[in-house]
């Protein structure tokens, strides 16, 4: 066993004192610096963790199976617990699954995934069904459950099962406290789920899912202090600090998109106007694209995707919307950098794979809007995720409520969350 960082060292190796077949990793930054280290563990392992002193599991950690990568500030103290496979003290345990669920605007991203993040099987499904939460639920869930027979996978082997909606949710109750794309307001969503599968299931916010699968398994590994901004029927935004999820005593953490950038300007969806959703979504893309040149557009498909194709074609109205709609967008993402102080943002949606058009002028435009004290060192990143749109159903399946920094009090809610 070895890190190949000389600033990351291994203090100490034990088994778990739980009895099963874990191994506890004791190691210990010591140069005073952030560290990033792969521990090259010399066995297979289906799982690894990060957990306390008392061997308390605290979030997973990203394995290929054989080795972890760990990130870790000056002198902090990390123990990862490998759960050993096949070939290991010669004891075969079974493996554990998670099931991530992203209920989107328009599609249902559902998904079986392996503890290393990678998924099983996938599928898709409309979310026309949404104006009727209890039978929509109960569609997602025969599908889910039709998955788990094809891959003859019993449902007590699913470790964790997570659903991301695009709204605010109250994670320690299952609720879908709003959403104005889809839900509405206080939707049990997550007793239906656990009436038609039998099991807690966890309610998080889409763009909190997103964030944490990019900060565990995307483009944000390494990167404690993050954003990742969605953009895509509406505008998504998920913080990590310090490793965690950012969530706030209103669990509304990271709301850039309902975020007021012009006095009362266009009118949005959540019923206020001026927010910078109103101007930078795929819907409001193709909106004003409507209002502008509308003879450009006909018998072209309505969505978002048809303005860039316009772009690319030559077309300078299509050109002159899509700058203006980055130049608001750099706009509401610095003012999210000055309040948390992050130097990390990553973009994601659809319109992540135009870096000519979005993330290439993005990061400039950024700088423009910026306070200088971190403007002036332009030490900032500002990259596509790598996950596309699978990365909030990976995430669902894998960000508890222990995971998310929220005040204590909400925590000892009696319906809490089991997984």
């Amino acid at each position: 066993m070895s890190c190949d960082n000389p600033n990351v060292t291994i203090d100490a190796v034990k088994r778990s004192e739980a009895g099963d077949h874990s191994i506890i990793v004791h190691l210990h930054e010591l140069g005073n610096t952030h560290a990033n280290t792969r521990l090259q563990l010399g066995f297979p392992v289906e799982k690894c963790a990060l957990c306390t002193l008392m061997e308390e599991e605290t979030a997973p950690a990203a394995t290929d199976g054989k080795s972890v990568s760990l990130s870790f500030h000056p002198f902090e103290i990390k123990d990862p617990a490998p759960v050993a496979g096949v070939g290991y003290g010669g004891s075969t345990m079974k493996t554990s699954y998670r099931i991530g669920v992203d209920i989107g605007g328009t599609k249902v991203n559902a998904g079986i995934l392996r503890p290393d993040g990678s998924i099983l099987k996938k599928c898709l499904l409309s979310s026309g069904g949404a104006g009727n939460p209890r039978a929509f639920v109960d569609e997602i869930c025969s599908s889910l459950r039709a998955m788990l027979d094809e891959l003859n996978i019993p449902l007590s082997l699913v470790e964790h099962i997570g659903v991301g909606i695009p709204g605010t949710a109250d994670s320690a109750r299952g609720v879908v406290e709003y959403s104005c794309n889809l839900f509405g307001r206080n939707v049990p969503l997550g007793d239906y789920f656990e009436h038609a599968l039998g099991r807690r299931v966890v309610v998080v916010q889409d763009s909190w899912a997103g964030a944490f699968a990019e900060h565990l398994f995307g483009a944000g590994r390494g990167h404690d202090d993050m954003m990742c901004v969605t953009i895509g029927t509406g505008i998504g935004c998920g913080v990590v600090l310090g490793g965690r999820v950012f969530g706030g005593a209103m669990h509304t953490a990271g709301e850039l998109g309902h975020t007021p950038i012009i006095w009362q300007g266009r009118p949005c969806s959540c019923g206020r106007r001026g927010c910078l959703e109103a101007y930078t979504s795929g819907n409001a893309i193709w909106s004003q694209a409507i209002e502008r040149f509308p003879e450009k557009l006909r018998g072209l498909p309505q969505r978002a995707e048809t303005i860039f194709d316009l772009v690319y074609a030559g077309d300078a109205d299509a050109r002159r919307l899509v700058e203006e709609c980055v130049d608001k967008l750099a706009y509401g993402i610095a003012l999210g950098m000055n309040l948390l102080a992050v130097d990390t943002v990553i973009i994601s949606g659809g319109v992540s794979v135009h870096h000519d058009l979005i993330i290439d002028p993005l990061k400039e435009k950024i700088l423009g809007y910026g306070y200088p004290a971190w403007t002036e060192t332009r030490t900032i990143q500002i990259m596509p995720a790598e996950l596309g749109a699978d990365a909030p159903m990976v995430g669902a399946a894998f960000l508890t409520p222990d995971q998310v920094d929220i005040p204590d009090e909400e925590r000892t809610v009696p319906h809490a969350a089991v997984y």
